[in-house]
């Protein structure tokens, strides 16, 4: 993340130093969180999509992979709107400085306070064409 073209870091000089700058433990900065935001995220998705297939099906008995791939987009698009102020405080998290924040209700009154509300999306349209692709492949080759 911090690499240019005038400090030529690469992977192993990044690791130094994360490890010099915040010790061992900086190796897992933003793990926590990211760790609980998959269990929403993933049931948000599977819901979803099972509701969008159901909406889309209709009379039909099954569904053709180009109807999956888009029930799979949209419960994609659905879990990430829903999960994705905790996306953002995870990144947050795995980038700062060591004490910079004291855990996630830290970040999250930090950021609110200097950035407000709209900061928790910042990245948004990005992310989404992303997920787009991703979630509809993933679910479609699912079944």
């Amino acid at each position: 993340v911090h690499a240019s073209k005038s400090n030529s870091m690469n992977v192993w000089g990044g690791l130094q130093g994360m490890i010099r700058e915040g010790g061992v433990r900086s190796l897992w900065r933003g793990n926590g969180i990211n760790v609980l935001k998959i269990a929403p995220e993933s049931a948000i998705k599977f819901m979803a999509y099972e509701q969008i297939k159901r909406a889309i099906r209709g009379q039909q008995e099954t569904l053709r992979v180009q109807e999956r791939f888009v029930a799979g987009s949209l419960a994609g698009v659905t879990a990430q709107t829903i999960i994705y102020p905790m996306e953002v405080l995870k990144t947050r998290l795995t980038l700062r400085k060591t004490g910079q924040y004291a855990g996630v209700a830290d970040c999250a009154k930090k950021i609110l306070r200097r950035e407000g509300i709209r900061a928790f999306y910042k990245g948004y349209l990005p992310n989404m064409l992303g997920i787009i692709p991703y979630a509809g492949i993933d679910l479609a080759v699912y079944e």
